[in-house]
């Protein structure tokens, strides 16, 4: 896909109303899916921990690939000379889904931290600042929740938290 095709999708995504069509979804199954469609970024070493004993949450399939996307495309423009890309599901204390993408690149630095989630914020000269606009409008429309941690020259870690 071209860059401006690449923008003109990211813009038309945010700005769409997001209204999702919950029905039982596995977050292995999306994980999969993206993966054999896509695979990683080019140059990137690939690491899948699916956790096996994931239950099933309402939720909007195709939002969440398109979380996983964007999650996955941000990863790999922090490691324009390849890195680690990790990839994982688990389920905590609480019983909530979680969904990690990690990465091993530049990192964010702290002044930058309150703002990645902005529309159009962009530190990148290639990069639209849609993509993880576009991540916490759909997990927010999905009732759940994403975090990141980050540490410049150690990558970053984005969650999404899926509550039961």
């Amino acid at each position: 896909m071209t860059t401006s095709n690449r923008i003109i999708t990211e813009l038309l995504d945010f700005t769409r109303r997001h209204e999702p069509e919950r029905v039982e979804t596995s977050v292995n199954a999306v994980v999969r899916d993206y993966l054999d469609r896509v695979g990683a970024p080019d140059g990137v070493e690939l690491i899948v921990n699916l956790a096996d004993d994931l239950p099933d949450i309402q939720a909007d399939p195709h939002h969440l690939g398109m979380v996983l996307g964007n999650l996955v495309r941000n990863a790999g423009q922090a490691m324009p000379a390849g890195g680690r890309l990790r990839i994982e599901t688990a389920r905590d204390a609480q019983g909530d889904i979680r969904l990690s993408v990690s990465d091993s690149g530049v990192g964010i630095p702290p002044e930058h931290r309150e703002r990645i989630f902005e529309p159009l914020f962009s530190t990148r000269t290639t990069g639209s600042g849609l993509g993880l606009a576009v991540v916490k409008r759909l997990t927010e429309a999905n009732g759940d929740a994403v975090e990141v941690a980050s540490e410049p020259g150690q990558g970053s870690r984005f969650t999404v938290r899926f509550a039961r």
